[in-house]
């Protein structure tokens, strides 16, 4: 399948990521000089793969910075929202449905509210299970914002959303976790459902606090939609997937 490239682009943290670079060579003369450092980085390697990310900790020290990855400014939190939301029109216009259901799994602040509820006047419901983020949801009429746990207990919105969006968040979760969660968000979705999911992949899977895996392993992740990988875009070099599909 020849791949559309939605856009390709540096964020603003193009030039964070670069100034904190370390070349290997200096990670390197950094142990020669100070060998004891080394025994803590090797029990960081292996503690790594099954460590996940406190995002309770995080937000509390990086607040609505902690959805990206860096400190920074609300300035910039809004610049690289609006580069994403121009990327996900692309795509969206033309496909989505005024007065359509949107589950936003891991929605975080709810940064992607105002362009479902906005643009395409759509129903959106956001899910989230940090506190740091619940305290401030600000629920409307067409805009609510619940737990994972009302989320899972609701039998009442079984089968109820028309579209489930999920924009980089099963990389922060290990596989069996991402599994349980995805088996659960599927009974949401409705019969013929679909799903919009964007994932940052690589050609190996690198597990993490934060995993970079194959696309297919999110293809078969997401097995019970017929999924399309047709759409990617490129963000500070890394290859961002969108998975869209229909639930079988």
């Amino acid at each position: 399948m020849k791949k559309i490239l939605l856009e390709n682009f540096n964020t603003s943290l193009s030039a964070l990521k670069q100034k904190n670079e370390n070349p290997f060579h200096k990670k390197v003369l950094k142990y020669i000089r100070n060998p004891l450092k080394i025994f803590p980085r090797i029990m960081w390697e292996f503690k790594k793969h099954s460590k996940e990310i406190d995002w309770s900790e995080r937000s509390e020290i990086m607040g609505n910075s902690s959805v990206f990855g860096n400190q920074i400014s609300t300035s910039e939190q809004e610049k690289i929202t609006n580069i994403h939301e121009k990327i996900l029109s692309k795509f969206l216009d033309n496909n989505l449905n005024s007065g359509s259901k949107i589950l936003d799994f891991g929605c975080g602040y709810g940064r992607f509210s105002d362009f479902f509820v906005k643009k395409f006047d759509c129903d959106y419901t956001g899910v989230e299970d940090n506190e740091y983020f619940i305290k401030n949801f600000k629920n409307k009429e067409n805009k609510k914002f619940i737990s994972f746990e009302i989320l899972k207990k609701n039998t009442e919105l079984d089968n109820y959303f028309d579209l489930l969006f999920v924009f980089a968040v099963f990389g922060g979760f290990k596989k069996k976790k991402a599994l349980d969660i995805i088996q659960l968000l599927e009974k949401k979705i409705k019969p013929k459902g679909k799903i919009l999911i964007v994932e940052a992949i690589s050609e190996k899977e690198v597990e993490d606090e934060w995993s970079f895996r194959t696309e297919k392993y999110y293809t078969n992740l997401f097995k019970n939609f017929n999924v399309s990988t047709e759409y990617y875009f490129l963000e500070d070099k890394k290859f961002n997937q969108i998975f869209y599909g229909t639930k079988i």
